[in-house]
């Protein structure tokens, strides 16, 4: 899981969402098309969310097919700095009001992907 997420820290993102809580990020370098499937690693900074207390990076390595509402999580890490740096919460409340919060960055992320 670090070696993907180091990885994809080294590319260049590409902001594909904003909003008053958070900013989404897609990392060209590891789009990735598979057959019907495209796999990203995508990151959030989390700037004021009354949802998550510490965290302030969000990133998830997903897989979806185009025309999915919802992709499928294969990996993700949420923590106090930015690029998994500082304190891992892995507490799964945690996890799911991220997820929760993030969602709305994902028919921007189709859009950037699927044609």
């Amino acid at each position: 899981m670090l070696i993907f997420f180091a990885l994809g820290a080294n590319s260049t993102p590409k902001k594909i969402f904003t909003s008053p809580s958070f900013d989404a990020y897609l990392y060209l370098d590891s789009v990735k098309n598979e057959k019907y499937r495209i796999k990203a690693f995508v990151t959030f900074d989390i700037k004021n969310s009354s949802l998550l207390s510490k965290s302030k990076f969000y990133s998830q390595l997903i897989s979806y097919e185009c025309g999915q509402n919802i992709p499928i999580i294969i990996e993700e890490l949420l923590a106090e700095k930015p690029f998994g740096k500082g304190k891992k919460i892995e507490n799964i409340k945690e996890l799911k009001k991220a997820q929760n919060l993030i969602s709305s960055a994902y028919p921007s992320l189709f859009k950037e992907t699927c044609i």
